[in-house]
């Protein structure tokens, strides 16, 4: 059988709250901008294939490029958020 970690309610003062609310806000933003750069750079690479499936130059690498890039750099930042959020709920967690 296996144990559930119980967590106990950890009090947290509304400085801490806020400056949570703050970081989940800021990462669920980063998130569906990284969402939207994936989607748009799939549909591009769409057309783009179908582009070069007849002969036709590739119009979209650079949008695409662009829209990946700053995907990864969201995606590095969010990884940093939650490393934030960890701290800030450690006691929490333990």
């Amino acid at each position: 059988m296996s144990k559930k970690k119980e967590y106990s309610p950890v009090k947290i003062s509304k400085s801490q709250a806020n400056d949570l609310a703050v970081l989940i806000s800021r990462m669920q933003k980063n998130a569906d901008q990284v969402e939207k750069n994936i989607l748009q750079s799939e549909e591009l690479l769409a057309v783009d294939t179908e582009r070069d499936r007849k002969n036709l130059p590739l119009i979209h690498q650079k949008v695409n490029a662009d829209n990946l890039s700053e995907a990864e750099g969201l995606l590095k930042a969010l990884y940093m958020d939650c490393g934030q959020i960890e701290e800030a709920a450690s006691p929490a967690i333990r």
